[in-house]
């Protein structure tokens, strides 16, 4: 009789694998936030005691101001103030101030022996500041010194456009003319005569008084125009 044995080597139980252990991945967006938000909140706290600071320095510096104001003499502010008026007053005077007499001091040098003034007059352009010159007079030596007297004023660059018209000649046969120009605003400031009137002393400079061509009076050099007569 045959004994047949069933052997089998496969495991009646069934075997179950125990699960593995798995990390898992970090989320970098969360990461990236939490890190963003750490640097808000620590430039947040730095900003506000910054500003807490600047606020200290603001109302320490407004106290010192409000103590030095209690020490300052209102009264002497003021006569201080007035006092500063009244130098810008005075420089602008001075700046704008015009004196006759470079004019006759250009006359005396420029005119020949041969011409003599029997009348002079100004008037200022208010705009320009620019001084026109009326004159009359005559000329001994007929008309030839009158072209020559021409001449001379021309080569004076503050001189500007002399004009000689009316000739006439009288019966001592001298003659008679009208003459007009215009002198420059600058060669009649007087900062800037003030500036030229520099001379050493060492030199031995000889200061030649002025004189009014038509009444031979010595003039003052710091004369104003408005104390002259021009007529």
């Amino acid at each position: 009789m045959d004994q047949t044995i069933n052997t089998s080597f496969i495991p009646k139980k069934t075997l179950h694998e125990e699960p593995r252990a798995h990390k898992q991945p970090v989320n970098i967006l969360i990461f990236l936030g939490t890190i963003i938000f750490f640097i808000a909140l620590a430039a947040l706290v730095g900003v506000y005691f910054w500003k807490v600071s600047i606020q200290g320095n603001i109302d320490k510096l407004d106290a010192q101001i409000k103590a030095n104001q209690a020490k300052v003499n209102m009264d002497q502010v003021a006569q201080i103030q007035k006092l500063d008026n009244r130098l810008n007053a005075a420089g602008t005077l001075i700046e704008n101030h015009q004196l006759i007499t470079p004019i006759f001091q250009a006359l005396q040098m420029l005119t020949l022996k041969t011409i003599q003034y029997t009348r002079f007059s100004f008037e200022i352009n208010e705009q320009t500041k620019q001084m026109l010159v009326s004159m009359s007079g005559r000329s001994a030596g007929g008309y030839t010194p009158i072209a020559l007297q021409a001449d001379l004023f021309k080569s004076e660059s503050a001189l500007h456009d002399p004009f000689f018209s009316n000739l006439s000649l009288d019966d001592r046969g001298r003659v008679n003319f009208d003459l007009t120009m215009v002198v420059d605003p600058d060669f009649l400031s007087y900062t800037k005569s003030v500036e030229d009137a520099v001379i050493p002393v060492d030199q031995g400079t000889a200061i030649y008084p002025v004189t009014d061509p038509t009444t031979g009076a010595v003039i003052d050099p710091n004369t104003p125009l408005s104390d002259l007569s021009t007529n």
